[in-house]
């Protein structure tokens, strides 16, 4: 391979993501990646400024001149120890409100969508710990740390391995990523490439 020809691009991603799941529609030997981790819309903020080539987003923001491909979308489930015993006639809101909370943020991003979007109210809980990373989110759930909401593709293999388990599987939330570029370099081959890879996931 001449190395020479590679298409160089800087692409900004969710850590977990980009390594557990991006790499797979990336690995490709005509390109070059130099991969900044991080929130979305602070990737997106740097997209905006050119310090940026592409972004994989958790969330669309309306930015002048930036447009979005859909990804894929990602699963996400409440996740406890292993240990953890839950009576199946129990209030699923009430029990939930008095466990100790993992978060990934102070907001509790994705804890307060599956709460809404099942219990239809705002999350009225705190974080009892807050772990931005959530392959440390679910290492902390395995240790009985508290409880958090995971997307599937991190927790999966742990589940299978019980060293963990889905709490209440029916109160779950999807969520859709999406690949995000400047519309001035939707030609640009880089990104075109990258968009052929991610329709061969349809």
């Amino acid at each position: 391979m001449n190395r020479t020809k590679c298409a160089h691009v800087r692409i900004g991603a969710p850590a977990e993501f980009f390594s557990c799941r991006a790499l797979d529609v990336l690995d490709t030997e005509n390109m070059r990646y130099e991969v900044t981790f991080g929130l979305t819309r602070e990737l997106l903020e740097q997209l905006q400024k050119r310090d940026l080539d592409c972004v994989i987003a958790t969330k669309q923001y309306d930015i002048p001149g930036i447009q979005y491909t859909t990804w894929e979308s990602e699963t996400f489930v409440i996740v406890g120890a292993a240990h953890m015993n839950v009576s199946l006639d129990v209030c699923e809101q009430t029990w939930l409100e008095q466990q100790r909370w993992i978060s990934y943020g102070r907001e509790l991003p994705i804890i307060r969508r599956i709460w809404k979007q099942h219990f239809h109210t705002r999350a009225v809980i705190e974080a009892a710990h807050i772990i931005p990373d959530l392959r440390g989110i679910l290492k902390a759930v395995e240790l009985g740390m508290g409880i958090s909401v995971l997307p599937t593709y991190i927790a999966k293999e742990w589940i299978e391995a019980g060293r963990c388990q889905v709490l209440f599987p029916h109160v779950s939330c999807t969520n859709a990523l999406y690949f995000a570029y400047r519309e001035e370099d939707s030609e640009v081959f880089a990104i075109q490439n990258i968009k052929k890879s991610i329709a061969k996931l349809s």
